[in-house]
């Protein structure tokens, strides 16, 4: 059995290796980051920052439509209503297959059932990983792994691949610091709320239990009862109570005309009490009138802050086109037209992908 789980845990390397190799040759935007852009000089001093020192962005950014790009918008003559992701090729969708295999290799020996998709459980690993090698603070991604394969993100193999990953590491980075500045400008609140929307393994409704947070965590009715299962079971069964799921289908708003925030109100939500939004990467995998809908709506919420870590193409902020308006300035004007204000703003992929902070 000992030989058995030696074999499996080296194979269990070869996967992750795999993996993080994967993120910079197939998988979308949201694992991918590119170095040694070329850059416009007109872009310069913008205001749109580029990933990291050293670090330029195109000022076209990934072609719409590419693996590393937003998805391409619908052709005339095709429904507004037709979206998603852009269709994978043959080398993503052989990765994809791989990588399903993977995981259920990885949770083999776990009993907590929240195997579902390697696609949500790629993000918990990632930031694991990050996160030991101290790119990131979250010191629970770790522990909600499974105990029986969990010691390989601490294996010394990965250093050829970090760069691949700086991307997570900057949205990790700008979002907590705009939740933690949020978190210090209402310290005298005495209800505070966070959405967290398409949560899938997100950590930071556990990170920030103690800061009096009610945290709701909306995601598809699978992944809401996954992610509550693996909470449970890998904290031992701590108690959580600031924390709810909410299952929805972030698309029917659109498609079964539901509302976002009659739906949270069901759990507990509180309009007009001091509220955070966080959009990670989430937009991308909606259809564009489900986007532009459910962004109405959540601008609606009065008292709120909103961090948005996503392709804006959806809702019109488009990549590319002459050096004005800039990106941030694309951003600025999207904002102003529904009643918001831009607080922070930074860009990849020369505009391609917005990390944005508003009120």
């Amino acid at each position: 059995l000992l030989s058995m789980m030696n074999v499996s845990m080296h194979f269990a390397l070869l996967i992750v290796a795999l993996f993080l190799r994967g993120c910079s040759t197939f998988a979308p935007s949201r694992f991918y980051v590119k170095r040694n852009f070329s850059v416009n000089e007109n872009t310069v001093g913008s205001g749109d920052s580029s990933l990291e020192t050293g670090v330029e962005a195109s000022p076209q950014g990934p072609p719409q439509g590419s693996p590393q790009g937003p998805p391409q918008d619908p052709p005339p003559g095709v429904s507004p209503k037709a979206g998603g992701p852009p269709p994978s090729t043959a080398g993503q969708q052989f990765l994809e297959s791989f990588l399903e295999l993977a995981f259920k290799f990885l949770y083999l020996w776990d009993d907590s059932g929240v195997i579902e998709t390697s696609k949500n459980l790629r993000v918990l690993w990632t930031r694991a990983l990050l996160a030991n090698l101290g790119m990131i603070d979250d010191d629970i991604a770790y522990n909600l792994l499974p105990r029986s394969t969990r010691a390989i993100v601490k294996a010394p193999i990965y250093g050829p691949f970090l760069d691949k990953l700086d991307f997570i590491v900057k949205r990790t980075r700008f979002i907590d610091s705009q939740l933690e500045e949020w978190l210090r400008d209402t310290n005298k609140s005495e209800t505070r709320q966070l959405i967290i929307l398409g949560a899938g393994y997100d950590t930071r409704a556990i990170r920030y239990q103690n800061e009096g947070l009610k945290v709701y965590e909306v995601d598809l009715p699978t992944m809401a009862e996954k992610k509550s299962s693996m909470v449970q079971f890998y904290l031992e069964n701590t108690p959580l109570s600031n924390i709810e799921q909410v299952p929805l289908d972030l698309n029917e708003v659109l498609t079964c005309n539901k509302s976002l925030v009659k739906t949270l109100e069901e759990q507990g939500f509180q309009v007009g009490a001091q509220t955070f939004v966080v959009c990670e990467a989430v937009l991308f995998y909606l259809i564009p009138n489900a986007v532009q809908k459910l962004m109405i709506e959540v601008f609606e919420l009065p008292e709120c802050r909103y961090c948005i870590t996503d392709s804006l193409s959806k809702v019109g902020v488009t990549p590319g086109g002459p050096p004005k308006p800039s990106a941030r300035e694309k951003c600025e004007d999207w904002l102003k037209g529904n009643g918001k204000q831009l607080v922070a703003h930074d860009i990849v992929f020369g505009g391609a992908i917005h990390f944005v902070g508003a009120k």
